[in-house]
């Protein structure tokens, strides 16, 4: 997996499997969440998956990436535990071991030291686990495998406020991308950073057999895999420009600060382009699944 995060003020990064991402100020992920629904057939399996990358955030004012720029990040993993049976699942956990110094990962371990676990006392039907954690005191140079731009008009937010059009375009370069997972994310419309949704624009051009989904709130029913982000798109085409476009409401002053006059904005963007190890239930290899 790899991220490219293009911040708020202009930051731009890339992440693990291939992720890139425009970041905002205050974009905070808490490495443990329960209860995203499902939102796929019920079955008598858990669904497992894992995925290591890297991440990495661009300087400022950068507004693209090159798939083949080599990019310096650190390490990133992401693992889900989803509950596909008509039963609650007691006690499930998501456990890391790792040799690293529990330092390189900055306090983003739900515990202070390994092994560091998500837990929950119980996880209902159509309801996942999920662990995230990142390692920004490692480091890894790595290719991200996809060109990503971004453009946001206008760049400037009155007095008073107003609607801004955010403009993502991603192409995936790298053939093991084939078919896997895209996601764009603009946590900073749930970030109480006084960023509201206006409208959603999905590429105009699926014509492999891609499917998109939205998703702004944390708790809302996606299919397994797609964690809740503004859009998710599944078997992405190697090689197709996928252009998303976002308007948003952007508050001036923003929540609790003064009126300053007008200022400008860009908002973190997150791109993630992965390919996942997945299992279901007693067909995994290399671990056990109990529950």
């Amino acid at each position: 997996m790899a991220v490219v995060l293009l911040s708020s003020g202009g930051a731009l990064g890339v992440m693990g499997t291939s992720t890139s991402s425009l970041a905002g100020a205050d974009a905070v992920n808490s490495p443990c969440r329960a209860g995203q629904g499902l939102g796929g057939p019920i079955s008598n399996d858990l669904g497992v998956v894992e995925d290591a990358g890297a991440e990495y955030i661009a300087p400022a004012g950068a507004t693209a990436i090159s798939g083949n720029a080599t990019l310096m990040g650190y390490f990133n993993w992401y693992m889900d535990l989803a509950n596909y049976s008509s039963s609650a699942v007691l006690n499930p956990e998501i456990t890391m071991h790792s040799g690293l110094d529990p330092s390189v990962f900055d306090g983003g371990l739900p515990t202070a030291t390994f092994p560091s676990s998500c837990g929950v006392p119980a996880l209902p039907p159509g309801q996942s686990l999920a662990m995230s954690v990142q390692a920004p005191g490692t480091t890894i140079g790595f290719e991200s495998g996809f060109d990503s731009t971004r453009t946001v008009s206008p760049s400037t937010v009155p007095d008073g406020g107003g609607d801004v059009t955010v403009t993502d375009t991603v192409t995936v370069t790298n053939a093991n991308y084939q078919g896997g997972p895209l996601t764009v994310n603009l946590p900073d419309i749930e970030g109480g950073h006084g960023v509201t949704l206006v409208s959603q624009t999905d590429p105009t051009n699926l014509n492999h057999g891609e499917t998109v989904y939205h998703c702004v709130v944390v708790n809302c029913s996606l299919p397994n895999g797609v964690a809740p982000t503004t859009y998710s798109l599944k078997n992405l085409n190697v090689g197709t420009p996928y252009t998303f476009v976002t308007v948003v409401h952007v508050a001036n002053p923003p929540p609790g600060q003064s009126p300053g006059g007008a200022w400008p904005w860009t908002p973190t963007a997150v791109v993630d382009v992965a390919w996942q190890s997945k299992c279901i239930s007693a067909s995994c290899s290399g671990g056990t699944t109990t529950g």
